[in-house]
Formats: structure tokens, C-alpha cells, sequence
């Protein structure tokens, strides 16, 4: 009698445990599936935060190499200093301000344009080339800065070289080439709004 009744309490003893066991299991699962989460949710903020960081910062980087190569630019060359001394212009940033030219007769002439004008009493006339086309108003009232022929601009470009160049009278010169970094309204003297950036500066 006695070893029945030991029994019958070992076996509830075995229940028992057997029921805190799975209880004990699940509040363990529940418990971690609240830690990871916290963990989770933390590492996302903790990510979004950073990216947020690292694109503000990138976008500080290109601003600033965008005024460091408008600062470094050399603001008073001519066309005469280029063709009497090419190799020490060559890849250098050359500020320029004139009117803006569209030749009908470019291939591409959305990524290509004359901008003619002078420094030092003599003429600043380059060939300027763009990575992607000039803004343009595409709907009545848009409030976008466009460059129009005979606008006056300010152009900053790396200087690549020399080009031929036929003009609609069917002249033949000879231009010095600026692929463009920033294009500015001739307003705007503090260079503060510019019209057109390069893809490289811009992005």
C-alpha cells in the first residue's frame, strides 16, 4: 500500500515537473524572442542612423571638393594664354564668363555649346562639353533655372585641350575644350546657386 502511494506521488512529482518543464520552456522562448527583437530593432536604428550619417557625409564631401575646385580655379586666363602655353593649362580648372552660344550644326548640342567671351582684354572662347543635358522647363510655370542663347553664364571647366572648330559662317578655328564641373547665371556672383553641376559633383 505504502509503495503504491510513493509511487503515486512519484509520478505526480514526474507530471509536475514534466508541466514546469514546458512552461519553464516557453516563457525561456518567449523571453528570447523579446530579447532578439529588442536586439533586432536596435541594430535596424543603429543602421539607419548610420546610413544617415554616411549619406549626409557624402553629400558634405562633394559640396566641399565642389567649392575646393571652384576655389582652386584659375579665373583669368584667355585663349592667348592657352595657345602660347597649352601643356600648363592642360588639365587644369579654368574659370570663364561669357554669353552662351548654340551651335544648330552639333551632333549633340544638348552636351555641347560654345560660351564666348574675353579676360584681359582679349577673348575667352571655349568649346564646353557636359555630361548630361542643361535643365530645361517642361511644363508652363516650373520654377527651373534654364540657360538660353545669349544668356550670360559663368563656366568652371578642366581644360582637355584643343578642337577644331567650324563656325556657321564656315570660318575654321581652333577652340580650347572645358569639360564642364559648374555652370553659374552671371547674377550670381557669390556662386551659390549654380545652374548645371557635373554628375561627379552632383550625385
Amino acid at each position: 500500500m505504502i509503495g503504491y502511494k510513493l509511487k503515486t506521488k512519484y509520478q505526480n512529482l514526474l507530471l509536475i515537473k514534466s508541466m514546469l518543464t514546458k512552461r519553464l520552456t516557453q516563457v525561456s522562448r518567449l523571453l528570447f524572442i523579446c530579447v532578439i527583437s529588442d536586439l533586432l530593432l536596435s541594430c535596424s536604428a543603429m543602421i539607419e542612423e548610420n546610413s544617415d550619417i554616411n549619406s549626409t557625409g557624402s553629400n558634405n564631401r562633394k559640396e566641399s571638393n565642389l567649392k575646393q575646385a571652384i576655389h582652386g580655379a584659375s579665373y583669368d586666363v584667355d585663349n592667348i594664354n592657352i595657345y602660347s602655353e597649352l601643356n600648363k593649362y592642360l588639365g587644369k580648372i579654368i574659370s570663364t564668363r561669357g554669353v552662351y552660344l548654340e551651335q544648330k550644326f552639333f551632333k549633340d548640342k544638348e552636351r555641347k555649346f560654345i560660351v564666348s567671351g574675353s579676360n584681359n582684354g582679349h577673348p575667352a572662347d571655349y568649346l564646353v562639353y557636359l555630361d548630361h543635358p542643361l535643365p530645361k522647363q517642361t511644363r508652363i510655370g516650373e520654377n527651373v533655372q534654364i540657360i538660353s542663347t545669349a544668356s550670360g553664364i559663368r563656366v568652371f571647366g578642366r581644360l582637355k585641350g584643343l578642337e577644331d572648330y567650324m563656325t556657321e559662317s564656315g570660318l575654321k578655328k581652333q577652340l580650347p575644350v572645358l569639360d564642364a564641373i559648374a555652370i553659374y547665371n552671371i547674377d550670381d556672383r557669390d556662386l551659390l546657386n549654380p545652374v548645371w553641376v557635373n554628375l561627379l559633383f552632383k550625385k
